[in-house]
């Protein structure tokens, strides 16, 4: 079970690095906050009220000379300049595995408008963030990768 599991966040990771069609209009540009936490993974010893005090004032600046993320917490703070997003749409296979890969935690069936944002360096090198665009909610997931050098989805939170 396990490795049918690492299968299909290894899918979903595979999808967000390859097949995608860059995007220099970043649709989703400005300045965001940290609203609520969507999806902790099992992997984090954290508890969601632990996250959610340590993530309070978090914030978000997106925009095309700038990636950033700052807070009061030291291991939050996080930028890049002249950041590459790769938008693509979320289809139904993609919906499937990102699904999969939280373990149906989350649904984004409900949604109708759903985009996935990859962000990369100005040196074409993948960070572990991802921006999901879901109607009128835009979300950022944070990935972790593990000794083994597998990759997951360990938080999603909402941003306002």
């Amino acid at each position: 079970m396990k490795r049918k599991k690492l299968l299909v966040i290894m899918i979903c990771l595979a999808c967000s690095l390859f097949g995608c069609s860059s995007n220099k209009d970043v649709t989703i540009s400005g300045n965001y906050e940290f609203e609520d936490i969507i999806y902790i993974s099992s992997l984090s010893s954290s508890t969601a009220d632990y996250v959610k005090e340590q993530m309070m004032g978090t914030k978000y600046t997106i925009n095309k000379d700038s990636f950033e993320i700052s807070s009061n917490g030291i291991e939050n703070e996080f930028e890049i300049s002249n950041p590459e997003y790769t938008k693509e749409e979320i289809d139904d296979d993609m919906e499937q595995t990102f699904n999969n890969a939280v373990l149906d935690a989350v649904s984004i069936s409900g949604y109708t408008k759903k985009y996935r944002y990859s962000i990369h360096t100005n040196k074409n090198e993948k960070v572990n963030y991802s921006l999901y665009s879901m109607d009128d909610e835009l979300w950022i997931a944070s990935y972790s990768n593990t000794a083994n050098d597998n990759t997951y989805i360990m938080y999603i939170f909402k941003l306002k």
